[in-house]
């Protein structure tokens, strides 16, 4: 039979005892097919080669619908968080016949960078093209006291840069990103999660190597 196309997001599931499952940016492994950016193949649970779905294993595919390319991936408290360049959707483990399911958690609400985000006590947050966000459940806009700083001044060209970092000792999320004009990494944007509203807005200094 043909096979699927080949997928940009692929998933090996570790232990079928666990929810939370390993996820995995393979690429794509059938270089002669077009690539489909929004297709997601998971492997046969303990078998990381083995990802053609057949009747006696629980290796499978989805297609998600929303815009054009999925960008990023992280797994949650008790799902996989998958972001479109539009979209979030929750992947979740189900067992047998499915093995996961998948539910559109929200819209308008796309992942900047794959490195764009971060989780943290079963919260994800992470900045898109038009806001920060956070889930836990839900979806919020999260308040940004500098957001309209960011996004004048920010290189959208240069996205797959963006960095996200996370410092549990000072409970703060820190976005690295390149302003206008500029190719490398040279602001930061702080998110204090336990403050819940504290933003600050740093200008990195310029490391000359001789």
């Amino acid at each position: 039979p043909p096979r699927p196309p080949p997928a940009l997001f692929f998933f090996h599931p570790q232990d079928s005892n666990r929810d939370a499952q390993e996820s995995r940016w393979l690429g794509d492994v059938y270089k002669r097919q077009t690539q489909d950016d929004m297709f997601i193949r998971f492997s046969n649970q303990e078998q990381i080669n083995e990802y053609a779905p057949s009747a006696d294993n629980s290796a499978g595919t989805y297609r998600l619908q929303d815009r054009s390319k999925i960008k990023g991936a992280i797994v949650a408290k008790e799902n996989i968080l998958v972001w479109t360049d539009n979209a979030l959707y929750s992947m979740k483990f189900v067992g047998a016949p499915f093995t996961f399911s998948f539910e559109q958690a929200g819209t308008n609400c796309g992942l900047l960078g794959k490195n764009a985000c971060v989780e943290v006590d079963g919260t994800a947050l992470w900045m898109s093209e038009n806001g920060f966000f956070q889930y836990a459940g839900q979806l919020q806009s999260m308040p940004c006291l500098v957001e309209d700083y960011v996004y004048d001044d920010l290189n959208t060209t240069a996205r797959n840069l963006v960095c996200c970092g996370l410092n549990n000792l000072f409970t703060e999320i820190s976005w690295y990103y390149c302003t206008n004009g500029s190719d490398v990494i040279d602001r930061v944007v702080t998110y204090n999660y336990q403050e819940t509203v504290s933003y600050t807005h740093l200008t990195l200094p310029t490391i000359l190597l001789v």
